[in-house]
């Protein structure tokens, strides 16, 4: 069970939903309470990893010598009797019942490589990841915990861009399917926001979806938008580029509404994520009406870094408006690589001497020592400015 932050509880006090002494209790409450002992919980991952890994050594040394006959029968042999082990410890909380439950889903993907293997099946990797996750699927709404979903998105992300990795040269553009990808992620950011509330039973897992799909989409996708800013292999005057553009804005349209409506977060907050989004949906998707032959590379690279910086700017704002910390430090460390990579963009010609090492080497570690310093008063000036 998570614990409730403070923010939500000073939140809670001023809607008048509790008192100022609830308040205090609450967190008194929460600072009493025992943290999990993650030090057992990982004494206990390394004692299944050796034994699984012991398995897997002593099943690969004989395995040409096990006949096909009895390599799938044996598989499904010992899937039954996890997922049976797992069903009878259902009614139990605890560590062991999660164990099972992941340990019964993960088997599923070691069955479908030895399938796999057993007939010479191919494919690109993504198709055989998607059958995992449906397979997966109810052992991860079973969990109480919200390790095994952040797995099962792990799977979900690595899928899509295995995806996007096999079939971006594909027609019509590979700007297409990185639209189609960045896409994917919004519905599951819309979708695990909305089923939060919707699914209180399984709330974590819409939790860590929403969470995981929109670290994903903002990091991954701003990234790769800067990318395609300054190389874009596609024909801007294509007919169908406003059809493309359904492809993201439609579910975006939908994720800006539910944020905006979201009493959750303070309205400073809310304006902040909302410009986010927007300046992240015009930033990947304007180079489709714009024609990349008519510009010069250095006006595409600072428009590039502008929106990137735009971007996380937008991202540092909310994370101070609202104290989150973490997201802060992941704002401002994203700024500084981006700065870092500036240098090299225009001075990177330099790293083929040794002078041109060292000097690029110092800048480095200027901005990360510059960046670890300043964080506490950058973040004082953010909240300032929020």
């Amino acid at each position: 069970m998570s614990r409730v932050h403070p923010n939500k509880i000073a939140q809670w006090i001023e809607q008048n939903l509790i008192s100022e002494e609830q308040g205090e209790a609450i967190l008194k409450y929460e600072n009493s309470a025992p943290s999990r002992p993650w030090v057992m919980y990982g004494f206990y991952g390394i004692g299944i990893l050796a034994i699984v890994v012991g398995i897997i050594s002593l099943v690969a040394a004989n395995w040409m010598s096990i006949p096909k006959g009895v390599k799938i029968p044996t598989y499904l042999l010992l899937q039954l009797l996890a997922t049976l082990f797992a069903i009878r410890w259902l009614p139990r909380e605890g560590l062991v019942r999660e164990a099972l439950l992941a340990f019964s889903g993960l088997f599923y993907l070691a069955g479908i490589g030895l399938t796999a293997q057993i007939f010479n099946l191919h494919s690109e990797g993504w198709q055989g990841i998607l059958f995992w996750l449906v397979l997966m699927l109810p052992c991860v709404l079973l969990a109480h915990t919200a390790v095994i979903s952040r797995i099962w998105y792990i799977g979900y992300a690595i899928a899509a861009f295995l995806w996007y990795a096999n079939n971006y040269t594909m027609a019509p553009d590979q700007y297409v399917k990185f639209l189609v990808m960045c896409a994917l992620l919004i519905w599951v950011t819309v979708v695990g926001d909305l089923g939060q509330s919707l699914f209180p039973r399984v709330r974590h897992f819409f939790a860590v979806g929403y969470r995981t799909s929109l670290f994903f989409l903002v990091t991954i996708g701003s990234i790769i938008a800067n990318v395609l800013w300054v190389d874009l292999r596609h024909r801007t005057y294509d007919e169908l580029a406003r059809i493309y553009l359904l492809i993201p804005w439609l579910p975006l349209a939908l994720l800006i509404f539910f944020v905006a409506l979201n009493p959750a977060r303070n309205t400073k907050t809310r304006q902040y994520f909302v410009t986010t989004y927007l300046l992240l949906g015009i930033f990947a998707t304007l180079p489709l009406f714009i024609d990349p032959q008519l510009l010069p590379k250095i006006v595409k690279q600072i428009v590039g870094c502008l929106g990137f910086l735009a971007v996380w700017l937008n991202i540092a704002l909310a994370a101070a408006s609202s104290k989150h910390k973490r997201l802060f430090d992941l704002a401002s460390l994203c700024i500084a690589a981006r700065i870092i990579v500036v240098y090299f963009e225009v001075f990177g010609s330099l790293t083929t001497t040794g002078i041109g090492l060292i000097v690029s080497g110092v800048f480095i570690l200027s901005v990360v020592y510059f960046w670890h310093r300043s964080k506490p008063l950058l973040s004082e000036l953010a909240e300032d400015t929020a």
